[in-house]
């Protein structure tokens, strides 16, 4: 066995992995490969017939599929159903049934290209036994306590100095960074038609360190201090770009390397796959400080590198009184983040970098200020500029300045421009040079001084004005394909990777079930404009198809609430996460309430208004701006205010069909409903987007509900 393979064996199965949890989260990043983000069906088919022992999902050959099932097995015997899977199959080692270490061994003979039995054999005898005994103990919930015990022991021993005592090599001095999108590297092609792209501070950081040091950025956008080790996004599938980087980690940080830790910002998000709680201690696996600890701290320390941890930076409140709650990481019952860390450092003496404090001292300073969308509609309204353009000279002012800037101008309150992410990294390199006790002080330059914003390195040169009819795939929903997510259209609000509370596109069982969230009053569908969330396949648009789902509600449905909605819809455009008024054409089944819910309507569709028969006003008459909502069908009553026209768990199936011309659509128990393409030819499905069409579930406005049952054939 080559020696690198040993110590990722060894890293798996015994030395970085004191707990169970984190010992199943290795096995979980490293067992990706195969899955393409979701667990195939494939997997649900007898494997005790193959002739390859570790061939879990039966087609023949030994992929990180097999080890995905596998770990799948050891946490619930009965995931693909109860008693329907062979668990001998498994059980590789012969340790009665499927365990963690079943998996990490058939994930270690996908990694060398070898088979289940070298593996084995090939493991020292001593290392064998360790890890399983450790894994299979600690995989139990009986050795929990145990195993956070001895955790927290070793902590506090080997963090009463900041710095290891480890050999170091000088040579090539790496700082790695994990964290989430405030921190990550955006590639090329991400924010293609941002006003501002988004740029993470783990990229502005090289510039003040010397030369003989590396910064390697591993942090990630979306996750949070668990799921970045876990491989595990928050929809439950394999997350491959985590895998990777935490695979990187483990195998690569070296005595005398430095291990940045910057989370928080969904760490507070409530799925259960990156929540962690900041109000519980370190002894506690659900915790954060469990989660920096386990996770990151000691990876650091058992490799003999020096763990560097930083509070989260804020989000720009909107509030002209200040900054709190959430945006200084302060959520409702979930505790306080930025306290956590302080706390933990201090407890494990190690040092920290205060970004919470440092952001928000700089915040006072500078104010919320005004964004490009912002400054760009005062100059129109005094006639400077007739509208945004890249050479209007439109430069936003305050703390705005620092942040990311959409494709219409809007601030994103999250997330770093190249200025701002300068701006934290040189905060960050001075915080580390005045400190007393940290060796990476002398790694950071002479004389570094703050960025000053220049708006020509910062803007985006290829921006573009915005057109709802270009449909860009959202990067925040991480979702089974064909199937994608976006949240879009008027009244939707700001709705970014870290922050959309209230939002979610949820896949509960793969595409089959499915939860939409539009929470309070975010989003609408209106006579003349439209925001939702939806959950849709893209189609070539003369693709006849049967879409099908029933619609169980999630939360009671207060059709009292006026432009609440839910359904299935077929539509001409949809664009990713954008806060902006369309005016689409589209059909609809489902059920939406009008009139603060005297019009409660299941069938209903948005085309062109009939042009004037007046040849001098149809000459100034425009389709795109002259829309009107048809309500086809209403539903069976009308809902008095504050009454739940649907109460929680109550469901209807719903039906929207395209079949050689013909549209059918039915809501519930109600005769299908059906209309010819030419009879709804003013609802125009090539208005925006002349090529395709997109079909899929939505809701709108203070409305929760599971989609059950969710099919889509295509003829």
């Amino acid at each position: 066995m080559k020696k690198s393979s040993k110590r990722t064996l060894s890293r798996i199965l015994a030395g970085v992995m004191t707990v169970s949890s984190l010992f199943a989260s290795a096995v979980t990043t490293h067992a990706a490969g195969a899955t393409k983000g979701y667990f195939k069906d494939s997997v649900k088919v007898q494997a005790a017939a193959s002739s390859v022992v570790g061939d879990l999902d039966g087609d023949g050959i030994l992929t990180s599929n097999d080890a995905s099932i596998a770990y799948r097995l050891a946490l619930n015997p009965d995931y693909f159903g109860k008693g329907a899977y062979d668990l001998n199959a498994a059980d590789v080692i012969g340790n009665d049934g499927a365990r963690t270490e079943d998996a990490a061994v058939i994930l270690q003979a996908v990694l060398l290209g070898t088979s289940v039995a070298n593996v084995i054999a090939g493991m020292p005898a001593e290392e064998t036994t360790e890890a399983t005994t450790e894994a299979t103990t600690e995989a139990t919930t009986e050795a929990t306590t145990e195993a956070t015990t001895e955790a927290t022991t070793e902590a506090t021993t080997e963090s009463q100095t900041e710095e290891t005592t480890a050999e170091i090599d000088n040579s090539g001095i790496k700082v790695y960074v994990v964290g989430d999108s405030t921190a990550c590297h955006y590639g090329e092609e991400s924010d293609t038609n941002y006003w501002f792209k988004r740029v993470g501070f783990g990229d502005g950081l090289q510039q003040y360190m010397t030369d003989d040091v590396e910064v390697i950025n591993l942090a990630l956008s979306g996750r949070s201090s668990k799921s970045f080790a876990t491989g595990i996004n928050e929809n439950g599938n394999v997350d491959e770009d985590a895998v990777a980087n935490y695979a990187q980690l483990l195998s690569d940080i070296k005595a005398g390397d430095y291990l940045i830790i910057a989370w928080g910002h969904n760490d507070e998000k409530t799925d259960k796959f990156r929540f962690t709680d900041a109000t519980k201690d370190i002894n506690d696996e659900t915790s954060f400080k469990w989660s920096l600890y386990n996770r990151y701290i000691k990876v650091a320390q058992d490799a003999g590198a020096t763990p560097i941890l930083c509070t989260p930076i804020i989000r720009r409140g909107t509030s002209t009184r200040g900054i709190s709650g959430n945006d200084i990481h302060q959520p409702t019952g979930l505790g306080d983040y930025g306290a956590a860390v302080r706390e933990l450092a201090s407890e494990l003496n190690i040092q920290l970098i205060d970004n919470l404090e440092n952001t928000k001292a700089l915040w006072t300073e500078l104010g919320k200020g005004q964004d490009v969308k912002e400054v760009a509609a005062a100059m129109v309204k005094a006639g400077t500029i007739e509208k945004l353009a890249l050479d209007a000279g439109i430069l936003p002012n305050g703390y705005a300045a620092l942040h990311a800037a959409v494709q219409d101008g809007g601030v994103d309150n999250t997330h770093l421009n190249k200025y701002g992410a300068d701006y934290v990294a040189y905060m960050m390199a001075k915080d580390i040079k005045a400190a007393e006790n940290c060796s990476l002080s002398k790694y950071i330059k002479e004389g570094i001084e703050a960025p000053v914003f220049d708006n020509d390195a910062t803007v985006n040169k290829n921006w573009e004005a915005f057109d709802e009819g270009i449909y860009i795939p959202s990067s925040i929903w991480k979702l089974t394909s064909p199937w994608a997510g976006s949240v879009f259209g008027a009244s939707v609000g700001d709705i970014t990777e870290d922050s959309h509370p209230s939002h979610d596109i949820v896949e509960v069982n793969g595409p089959n079930e499915v939860y939409l969230k539009a929470a309070g009053s975010k989003g609408k569908i209106a006579s003349n404009c439209d925001g939702i969330v939806m959950y849709f396949q893209e189609l070539d648009k003369d693709q006849d198809f049967r879409l099908t789902a029933t619609a169980e509600m999630a939360e009671d449905y207060l059709a009292s609430t006026n432009q609440t909605a839910f359904g299935l819809m077929l539509r001409d455009n949809v664009f990713s996460d954008t806060n902006y008024n369309t005016n689409a054409h589209y059909i609809a089944v489902g059920n939406t309430s009008q009139n603060s819910g005297r019009n409660l309507v299941s069938v209903w569709r948005r085309g062109t208004v009939t042009p004037p028969e007046d040849p001098e006003k149809a000459a100034d008459f425009d389709p795109a701006k002259n829309l009107i909502q048809e309500n086809i069908r209403s539903t069976v009553e009308t809902a008095t205010d504050n009454d739940a026209q649907f109460v929680k768990g109550t469901q209807v199936k719903l039906v929207l069909e395209k079949k050689d011309g013909v549209y059918t659509l039915q809501y519930g128990d109600e005769a299908p409903f059906t209309a010819t393409v030419e009879d709804w030819a003013n609802t125009d499905l090539t208005a925006h987007n002349p090529d395709k069409v997109f079909a899929g579930l939505f809701v709108a406005r203070a409305c929760e509900v599971t989609f059950k049952d969710v099919e889509m054939t295509l003829y």
